[in-house]
Protein backbone atom coordinates (compact mmCIF):
# COMPACT_ATOMS: atom_id res chain seq x y z
CA UNK A 1 0.00 0.00 0.00
CA UNK A 2 1.54 3.50 -0.78
CA UNK A 3 0.49 6.72 -0.07
CA UNK A 4 1.33 10.62 -1.66
CA UNK A 5 4.67 10.41 0.51
CA UNK A 6 5.72 7.39 0.25
CA UNK A 7 9.52 7.04 -1.56
CA UNK A 8 11.83 4.34 -2.82
CA UNK A 9 14.63 6.86 -2.57
CA UNK A 10 16.13 6.62 0.94
CA UNK A 11 17.74 10.11 0.23
CA UNK A 12 14.16 11.85 -0.06
CA UNK A 13 13.42 9.56 2.87
CA UNK A 14 15.73 11.41 5.09
CA UNK A 15 15.25 14.98 3.66
CA UNK A 16 11.17 14.46 4.63
CA UNK A 17 10.36 15.55 8.42
CA UNK A 18 7.32 13.21 7.96
CA UNK A 19 9.97 10.03 7.92
CA UNK A 20 11.73 8.73 11.30
CA UNK A 21 14.89 8.91 10.96
CA UNK A 22 18.45 9.66 13.62
CA UNK A 23 22.56 10.40 14.07
CA UNK A 24 24.22 7.89 15.96
CA UNK A 25 27.92 8.54 16.52
CA UNK A 26 29.61 5.64 16.43
CA UNK A 27 33.65 5.86 17.35
CA UNK A 28 36.10 3.61 15.23
CA UNK A 29 35.72 -0.29 14.91
CA UNK A 30 33.18 -2.72 13.82
CA UNK A 31 29.69 -2.63 14.98
CA UNK A 32 26.18 -4.17 13.92
CA UNK A 33 22.68 -2.76 13.39
CA UNK A 34 19.82 -5.24 14.87
CA UNK A 35 16.65 -4.68 13.06
CA UNK A 36 13.16 -5.14 14.59
CA UNK A 37 10.02 -5.82 12.49
CA UNK A 38 6.57 -4.81 14.48
CA UNK A 39 3.25 -4.86 12.67
CA UNK A 40 1.97 -1.95 10.78
CA UNK A 41 -1.14 -0.30 11.28
CA UNK A 42 -1.46 0.41 7.51
CA UNK A 43 -0.18 -3.20 6.34
CA UNK A 44 2.83 -2.51 4.92
CA UNK A 45 6.06 -0.14 5.60
CA UNK A 46 9.38 0.55 4.27
CA UNK A 47 12.85 1.46 5.90
CA UNK A 48 15.93 2.51 4.95
CA UNK A 49 19.60 2.15 6.24
CA UNK A 50 22.31 4.38 5.70
CA UNK A 51 26.05 4.97 7.19
CA UNK A 52 27.75 8.30 6.63
CA UNK A 53 31.20 8.98 7.99
CA UNK A 54 30.21 12.01 10.81
CA UNK A 55 32.26 15.04 9.69
CA UNK A 56 32.58 18.62 11.82
CA UNK A 57 30.41 20.14 9.46
CA UNK A 58 27.53 17.80 10.98
CA UNK A 59 28.24 19.17 14.50
CA UNK A 60 28.03 22.63 13.18
CA UNK A 61 24.96 24.54 13.46
CA UNK A 62 23.45 23.12 16.17
CA UNK A 63 23.61 19.49 14.60
CA UNK A 64 25.73 18.24 17.47
CA UNK A 65 22.23 18.26 19.75
CA UNK A 66 20.45 16.10 16.72
CA UNK A 67 23.21 13.73 16.90
CA UNK A 68 22.75 10.61 19.76
CA UNK A 69 25.82 9.51 21.44
CA UNK A 70 26.43 7.97 24.60
CA UNK A 71 26.76 10.32 26.17
CA UNK A 72 25.66 12.95 24.59
CA UNK A 73 27.95 15.83 23.37
CA UNK A 74 27.93 18.81 25.56
CA UNK A 75 28.08 21.34 22.98
CA UNK A 76 29.56 21.88 19.39
CA UNK A 77 33.32 21.25 20.38
CA UNK A 78 32.65 18.18 21.85
CA UNK A 79 31.23 16.52 18.97
CA UNK A 80 34.38 18.27 17.02
CA UNK A 81 36.72 16.76 19.11
CA UNK A 82 34.91 13.36 18.72
CA UNK A 83 34.88 13.53 14.81
CA UNK A 84 38.68 14.80 14.56
CA UNK A 85 39.84 12.13 17.00
CA UNK A 86 38.12 9.48 14.85
CA UNK A 87 35.88 8.82 17.83
CA UNK A 88 38.45 8.16 20.39
CA UNK A 89 38.07 11.11 22.09
CA UNK A 90 34.46 10.18 23.73
CA UNK A 91 31.20 12.79 24.33
CA UNK A 92 30.53 14.32 27.52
Amino acid sequence: MSGPGDTNNADTALADAGYSHGLFALGTGAHSIGIVVSASPFFGGSAFIRVDTLTKDNCKNGGWQKIASTPPFKNQGDCVSFVATGGRNLPG
